[in-house]
């Protein structure tokens, strides 16, 4: 069996903050004829990725991710387009990519499907103004809800659902105007989403058919509505079923220029400030996983 040279990157402020016992169930459950490993905990904003950029310059063969989908997008988007294969073992809020890869979110059963399932295959990623991500990025609202939930101690589902609702009611929509490789659109809303993966996570799927391998996008703009309708729209996030919303457009393409008046975005839950217009490209098969 051929032994993998590891670099196991633990970030000990994602998702319930339980990086000791994380990395003790590593320790006793990682497959050690199969991967020679060492473990390293991110000690500030940034550092995972200095961590994963050594990795690269040592040959490691492997890095895994031990966190969320901001820890995700720091490893990833150093490992893009370099020899260097990334897993993940999910530990944090939603779980979007992990979740989207069909990678177990049971952290247990995660370090499993390592040992005796995961197999080397290649992703599509993403660029934003230039700059990386992995799963979702988003312009609006949730660009919002991101900064807003950055600034909490506690995360989860909870605290994202705090973050929604304290400025739900009082947001104001705008328009967004799309050039697509053979089209445009001009459109008024409260959001848009650029999907490379399906969901949010948490199994929130806003671009039920995205794929992370088919060298596509999906760009999902949420149209003006009253509140109460976007609630009820809402639902169909946790159904499969949003694409078909009255209230969303969708579009796939390889490449988008997107103008608004919103400054407010994210990358993989982690945010930003974008400058308009915001120029999106697909990056097919860039990111070489383990999973």
């Amino acid at each position: 069996m051929t032994t993998f040279i590891t670099k196991i990157i633990v970030n000990p402020n994602s998702g319930h903050k339980d990086a000791l016992q994380s990395e003790r169930d590593i320790d006793r459950y990682l497959d050690k004829s199969r991967f020679k490993y060492d473990i390293v905990e991110s000690k500030y904003r940034g550092h995972t990725s200095e961590l994963a950029k050594e990795a690269v310059e040592n040959n490691y063969d492997l890095v895994i991710a031990v966190g969320g989908d901001g820890t995700v997008n720091e490893i990833g988007s150093v490992l893009t387009d370099t020899e260097t294969a990334m897993a993940i073992l999910p530990k944090g809020s939603g779980n979007g990519v992990a979740r989207c890869l069909q990678i177990p979110v049971k952290f247990k059963k995660a370090i499993e499907h390592l040992n005796y399932s995961a197999t080397f295959q290649r992703i599509d990623t993403a660029l934003l103004n230039n700059r990386p991500f992995i799963g979702l990025a988003g312009i609006g609202f949730d660009g919002l809800i991101s900064h807003e939930f950055d600034r909490y101690a506690s995360r989860g589902l909870t605290g994202y659902l705090r973050a929604v609702s304290k400025h739900f009611l009082k947001f104001k929509p705008a328009k967004f105007k799309v050039t697509a490789e053979d089209e445009q659109l001009e459109v008024k809303g409260f959001l848009a989403v650029i999907a490379n993966s399906d969901q949010f996570g948490n199994n929130a799927r806003i671009a039920p058919k995205a794929n992370m391998q088919d060298g596509l996008l999906n760009l999902v703009i949420v149209k003006d509505a009253p509140k109460i309708t976007l609630l009820t729209a809402v639902l169909r996030l946790f159904g499969k079923s949003f694409d078909k919303s009255k209230n969303a457009v969708t579009l796939k393409g390889q490449y988008f220029k997107i103008e608004t008046t919103f400054h407010h975005a994210h990358l993989d839950g982690e945010p930003i400030e974008a400058e308009s217009p915001v120029e999106v490209k697909i990056k097919p098969s860039s990111l070489k996983m383990f999973v």
